[in-house]
């Protein structure tokens, strides 16, 4: 009966295999690497010290969680279903082409969507990312452009960041310059009218004047900087990430033969043993 049950589902195993969709995984690695050191875009070297002590560096978004967010996005199997291939169309209509019975067209986004998979070890803050697809050229090619579409929302990501903090800064600067414009004035009127004054209140007064003066030009001087350092942010290219391990044409299906044969063999003997019991 054993012999029997194992050979029948061992047949059963090579049958499911055979009808179920092919599969094949490419991978790539890829490691979090961006990093702007503060001093080389702009900023005095005491501040930038001070900003690295704080734990306030210019790092843009070195955190790789929000790569793997992105990547299991709509949007991103939207674009990914764009993609041209040689002599097939589009990735969404080879998807179409190649769905199981069970699935339908409407559930395209969703299949590209599901065929995207990651797995994050954050102590090396490496990302290893899978593409499964019916055909190992199109998996391995698709991967590729998920890559760069993953890098194209990084650096969108940053150029809208920057953009966000130089309009900040911008404004910043325009308060700055009026409130030191409004002191210069002050002081400039002040000591017109008081040209001819030797009484301590009135230098005193000036001397008041003068050191609001001063705050205002140190902050002036100060907002202006961080405008130049903010609009040099804005213009450098970033490459967000380095590949660890390059994107390869899969030549070994994603399912393995010897996992269904186990799978069913274990069932079989199971129930093999509970219905002599």
């Amino acid at each position: 009966h054993y012999i029997y049950a194992s050979l029948t589902s061992t047949l059963l195993a090579v049958v499911v295999w055979l009808c179920m969709p092919k599969e094949y995984a490419a991978t790539t690695s890829i490691s979090d690497e961006y990093k702007e050191m503060d001093i080389g875009i702009g900023m005095n070297i005491l501040q930038a010290e001070i900003n690295k002590a704080i734990n306030q560096e210019n790092s843009g978004i070195n955190d790789i969680e929000v790569y793997c967010k992105a990547l299991k996005t709509e949007d991103f199997a939207r674009k990914l279903s764009k993609k041209r291939i040689k002599g097939e169309g589009t990735f969404g209509e080879h998807v179409i082409r190649n769905k199981s019975w069970w699935q339908s067209e409407e559930d395209t986004i969703d299949i590209i969507s599901g065929s995207i998979n990651y797995n994050l070890k954050q102590k090396k803050a490496m990302l290893t990312i899978e593409l499964k697809d019916s055909d190992p050229y199109v998996a391995a090619l698709m991967l590729d452009s998920l890559v760069t579409e993953l890098q194209t929302f990084i650096n969108h990501a940053h150029h809208n960041k920057s953009a966000a903090s130089l309009a900040d800064a911008q404004r910043q600067y325009e308060i700055a310059r009026g409130e030191y414009y409004a002191a210069q004035l002050a002081f400039a009127n002040f000591a017109d009218a008081h040209s001819k004054g030797h009484l301590q209140d009135t230098k005193s007064k000036e001397k008041e004047l003068k050191n609001i003066l001063q705050a205002k030009y140190d902050a002036y001087q100060e907002i202006l900087e961080t405008c130049i350092r903010e609009e040099a942010l804005l213009k450098r290219s970033h490459y967000s990430f380095t590949t660890v391990k390059p994107n390869v044409v899969p030549n070994e299906q994603n399912k393995s033969l010897l996992g269904y044969i186990i799978v069913f063999l274990t069932i079989a003997l199971f129930t093999t043993f509970a219905w002599h019991q």
